[in-house]
C-alpha cells in the first residue's frame, strides 16, 4: 500500500496536492493505533468476527483510495479530491 517507490510519478498525478511521505507516515501510524488496539478488539469481537471487520476495513479504504466500484460509484479522483487518498490510506492501516 506504499506509494514510496513511485513518489514522484504521485506528486506529478496530483499536482503535489498529496504528500506521499505524509500517505506513508499516516498509514504507519494507523497501523500501530491498530495494533495497539487488537487485544481489546480480538477479546471483544472474537476471532473471526476480527479477521472480518480488517476485510471490510481494508475493502473500503480501497474503495475510497481507488475512485469507487466501476460501473457502480466509479469517479475520477481529481486534485481537489486527494482528501480520498489519505482517507483510504488510514483505512487500509486501520
Amino acid at each position: 500500500y506504499s506509494v514510496a517507490p513511485i513518489a514522484v510519478l504521485t506528486k506529478q498525478k496530483f499536482n503535489g496536492s498529496v504528500n506521499p511521505e505524509a500517505l506513508v507516515t499516516l498509514f504507519l501510524a494507523a497501523n500501530a493505533l491498530a495494533t495497539a488496539l487488537e487485544p481489546t478488539v480480538l477479546a471483544s469481537l472474537g476471532l473471526r468476527r476480527t479477521i472480518i471487520f480488517g476485510a471490510f476495513l481494508l475493502m473500503f479504504g480501497n474503495i475510497i483510495k481507488s475512485g469507487g466500484i466501476p460501473g457502480l460509484t466509479d469517479t475520477a479522483i481529481e486534485d481537489e479530491q486527494g482528501w480520498r487518498i489519505y482517507v483510504g490510506f488510514l483505512l487500509l492501516g486501520l
